[in-house]
Protein backbone atom coordinates (compact mmCIF):
# COMPACT_ATOMS: atom_id res chain seq x y z
CA UNK A 1 0.00 0.00 0.00
CA UNK A 2 1.45 3.26 -0.81
CA UNK A 3 -0.38 6.56 0.28
CA UNK A 4 0.65 9.88 -1.37
CA UNK A 5 -1.48 12.40 0.66
CA UNK A 6 0.14 13.25 3.43
CA UNK A 7 -2.72 13.96 5.62
CA UNK A 8 -4.56 11.00 4.75
CA UNK A 9 -0.67 9.20 5.80
CA UNK A 10 -0.95 11.18 9.23
CA UNK A 11 -4.79 10.03 9.72
CA UNK A 12 -3.70 6.05 8.89
CA UNK A 13 -1.04 6.21 11.16
CA UNK A 14 -2.84 8.08 13.76
CA UNK A 15 -5.44 4.80 13.33
CA UNK A 16 -2.64 2.20 14.48
CA UNK A 17 -1.89 0.63 17.62
CA UNK A 18 1.64 0.62 17.07
CA UNK A 19 3.74 1.95 14.50
CA UNK A 20 7.51 0.31 14.00
CA UNK A 21 9.92 2.89 12.19
CA UNK A 22 13.20 3.66 11.06
CA UNK A 23 12.18 7.12 9.34
CA UNK A 24 12.07 10.07 11.75
CA UNK A 25 9.05 11.94 10.42
CA UNK A 26 7.09 8.91 10.83
CA UNK A 27 7.94 8.26 14.13
CA UNK A 28 7.03 11.68 15.36
CA UNK A 29 3.71 11.07 13.16
CA UNK A 30 3.12 8.48 15.48
CA UNK A 31 4.33 10.13 19.06
CA UNK A 32 2.61 13.32 18.44
CA UNK A 33 -0.97 11.63 18.25
CA UNK A 34 -0.13 9.21 21.20
CA UNK A 35 0.65 6.51 19.18
CA UNK A 36 2.99 4.02 20.69
CA UNK A 37 6.41 3.58 18.13
CA UNK A 38 9.47 1.71 18.37
CA UNK A 39 12.05 3.29 16.24
CA UNK A 40 15.27 1.73 14.73
CA UNK A 41 17.89 4.51 15.58
CA UNK A 42 20.79 5.41 12.96
CA UNK A 43 21.08 8.47 14.75
CA UNK A 44 20.86 10.53 17.42
CA UNK A 45 17.85 12.68 17.09
CA UNK A 46 15.89 9.25 17.48
CA UNK A 47 17.48 9.08 21.01
CA UNK A 48 16.09 12.48 22.07
CA UNK A 49 13.07 12.22 20.15
CA UNK A 50 11.98 9.38 21.42
CA UNK A 51 13.23 10.76 25.42
CA UNK A 52 11.00 14.19 24.85
CA UNK A 53 7.96 11.92 24.57
CA UNK A 54 9.26 9.88 27.53
CA UNK A 55 9.65 6.64 25.52
CA UNK A 56 13.45 6.59 24.96
CA UNK A 57 13.38 2.81 25.67
CA UNK A 58 11.60 2.31 22.65
CA UNK A 59 14.81 3.20 20.57
CA UNK A 60 16.15 0.69 19.20
CA UNK A 61 19.91 1.49 18.03
CA UNK A 62 20.78 -2.45 17.61
CA UNK A 63 17.81 -4.40 16.17
CA UNK A 64 17.58 -8.58 16.56
CA UNK A 65 14.26 -10.18 15.97
CA UNK A 66 14.08 -11.32 19.65
CA UNK A 67 15.06 -7.72 21.01
CA UNK A 68 12.57 -6.66 18.24
CA UNK A 69 9.56 -9.35 19.80
CA UNK A 70 10.51 -8.17 23.54
CA UNK A 71 9.89 -4.68 22.84
CA UNK A 72 6.51 -5.19 21.02
CA UNK A 73 5.60 -7.37 24.14
CA UNK A 74 6.71 -4.96 26.68
CA UNK A 75 4.85 -2.06 24.34
CA UNK A 76 1.92 -4.38 24.40
CA UNK A 77 1.66 -4.94 28.12
CA UNK A 78 2.14 -0.78 28.84
CA UNK A 79 0.63 0.35 25.61
CA UNK A 80 -2.62 2.13 28.47
CA UNK A 81 0.47 4.07 30.38
CA UNK A 82 2.57 4.68 26.98
CA UNK A 83 -0.64 5.81 25.48
CA UNK A 84 -0.95 8.83 28.64
CA UNK A 85 2.69 9.60 29.00
CA UNK A 86 2.37 10.20 24.78
CA UNK A 87 -0.71 12.34 24.86
CA UNK A 88 1.11 13.81 27.92
CA UNK A 89 4.03 14.64 26.38
CA UNK A 90 2.76 15.69 22.96
CA UNK A 91 0.35 18.33 24.73
CA UNK A 92 3.75 19.66 26.30
CA UNK A 93 5.85 19.75 23.26
CA UNK A 94 3.45 21.55 21.24
CA UNK A 95 3.16 24.31 23.58
CA UNK A 96 6.71 24.16 23.96
CA UNK A 97 6.76 24.62 19.65
CA UNK A 98 4.11 27.22 19.77
CA UNK A 99 5.94 29.71 22.15
CA UNK A 100 9.07 29.15 20.24
CA UNK A 101 7.56 30.07 17.10
CA UNK A 102 6.16 32.98 18.95
CA UNK A 103 8.83 34.63 20.51
CA UNK A 104 10.59 34.10 17.22
CA UNK A 105 8.18 36.33 15.76
CA UNK A 106 8.41 38.62 18.20
CA UNK A 107 12.54 39.33 17.72
CA UNK A 108 11.94 39.22 14.06
CA UNK A 109 9.23 41.80 14.26
CA UNK A 110 11.77 44.04 16.69
CA UNK A 111 14.51 43.54 13.99
CA UNK A 112 12.80 44.14 10.96
CA UNK A 113 10.80 46.99 13.08
CA UNK A 114 14.95 48.70 13.23
CA UNK A 115 16.26 47.92 10.43
CA UNK A 116 14.86 50.35 7.26
CA UNK A 117 14.00 48.88 4.35
CA UNK A 118 13.29 45.58 5.66
CA UNK A 119 10.03 43.62 6.20
CA UNK A 120 9.17 40.16 8.04
CA UNK A 121 6.16 38.13 6.64
CA UNK A 122 5.03 35.21 8.33
CA UNK A 123 3.29 31.91 6.56
CA UNK A 124 2.52 28.10 8.07
CA UNK A 125 1.18 26.43 4.77
CA UNK A 126 -0.92 23.16 5.03
CA UNK A 127 0.84 20.00 5.01
CA UNK A 128 -0.80 19.29 2.18
CA UNK A 129 0.12 22.80 0.15
CA UNK A 130 4.02 22.40 1.78
CA UNK A 131 3.93 18.90 0.60
CA UNK A 132 2.44 19.25 -3.03
CA UNK A 133 3.15 23.22 -3.87
CA UNK A 134 5.61 24.84 -2.17
CA UNK A 135 6.85 28.11 -3.57
CA UNK A 136 8.72 30.65 -1.53
CA UNK A 137 7.50 33.43 -3.56
CA UNK A 138 3.63 32.55 -2.67
CA UNK A 139 4.91 32.03 0.94
CA UNK A 140 6.66 35.23 1.01
CA UNK A 141 4.64 37.53 -0.25
CA UNK A 142 1.24 35.98 1.44
CA UNK A 143 -0.25 37.49 4.73
CA UNK A 144 1.44 39.45 7.12
CA UNK A 145 3.43 38.29 10.33
CA UNK A 146 1.29 36.23 12.48
CA UNK A 147 1.95 34.59 16.02
CA UNK A 148 1.48 30.98 15.03
CA UNK A 149 3.34 28.67 12.24
CA UNK A 150 6.35 27.45 10.64
CA UNK A 151 8.09 29.68 8.66
CA UNK A 152 9.62 33.62 8.79
CA UNK A 153 10.58 35.47 5.84
CA UNK A 154 12.69 38.36 6.18
CA UNK A 155 13.57 40.45 2.97
CA UNK A 156 13.67 43.62 1.72
CA UNK A 157 10.68 45.66 0.82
Amino acid sequence: MQIDDPLALKQFIGGEKLVISSRFHGAINALSQAVPCITTSWSHKYQQMMADFGVADYCLSEVSASHLINKIEQLTQERAAIVATLAENSARLSQQNVQMWQSLGSLLAKFTADQKGFSCRHKRPSTTAYARNFSPIQIKTAGSLRNTGSFYFIGQT
